[in-house]
């Protein structure tokens, strides 16, 4: 019998190490598969034209690609997006089109740890769907 997976898709390595011991605790130690991103697929660059559920779907494409599931071994899919900035002011809201960290990260922000703010690429972010 092939064995049955419940993935567990989240930003960062830190979100990994907090939230598959939890669901491990309260499910089988084997059917707890973690899918770490590094970064918010929703805000990279290569995802703006895509719906959620479309990004959603190629990072499970590629895990039963690379690990032999089935779809029928799938038996769920949680999803865990991070809060980030959430409850900041918008002075901690830095704009820096310039910065190397944009090309280092593929991403259009970055947290600058120093100086406790978000640096973004541009004040607008166009979504289209």
């Amino acid at each position: 019998m092939r064995k049955k997976a419940l993935i567990l898709i989240v930003e960062g390595e830190t979100d990994e190490a907090v939230f598959e011991p939890m669901l491990k605790k309260f499910l089988s130690p084997d059917l707890v598969r973690v899918q770490v991103t590094y970064g918010d697929v929703f805000t990279k660059k290569e995802n703006y034209k895509k719906s959620p559920k479309t990004i959603v779907g190629e990072i499970v494409s590629t895990f039963k690609k690379r690990y032999g599931y089935k779809p029928t071994d799938i038996i769920g899919i949680i999803q865990i997006t991070d809060i980030d900035g959430s409850y900041l002011s918008e002075n901690n809201f830095k704009i820096d089109a310039d910065s190397p960290e944009f090309v280092k990260n593929k991403s259009t922000h970055f947290y600058d740890m120093e100086s406790k703010n978000i640096i973004c690429q541009s004040e607008v972010k166009e979504v289209t769907f």
